[in-house]
């Protein structure tokens, strides 16, 4: 089984590679938000929410991985395929 999917015209990581990425990164779960959101903490105190998709609950929302990236100032791209070897090794 693929580590990611096809969702739009991106791929995107299976939200539990998405949460193992985020640890390995130093991030913890803070607090539920807003429906099925999860808002997890960076070491400097920043926030990242974490969503299921719509589409397949098994896979991070696009918006996430978005937000993610931006946040470590990454592409898009960058962000994915990071977390597909971290993950896939």
């Amino acid at each position: 089984m693929s580590p990611a999917e096809i969702c739009g015209e991106a791929w995107v990581p299976t939200l539990k590679d998405f949460k193992r990425y985020l640890k390995y990164k130093g991030f913890h779960c803070e607090r539920p938000g807003k429906g099925d959101h999860e808002i997890w903490q960076a070491t400097d105190g920043r926030h990242v929410a974490v969503n299921a998709s719509h589409r397949d609950k098994k896979h991070v929302d696009i918006a996430s991985v978005r937000q993610l990236a931006e946040f470590m100032g990454v592409s898009f791209g960058d962000l994915v395929s990071n977390i597909v070897e971290l993950t896939s090794a």
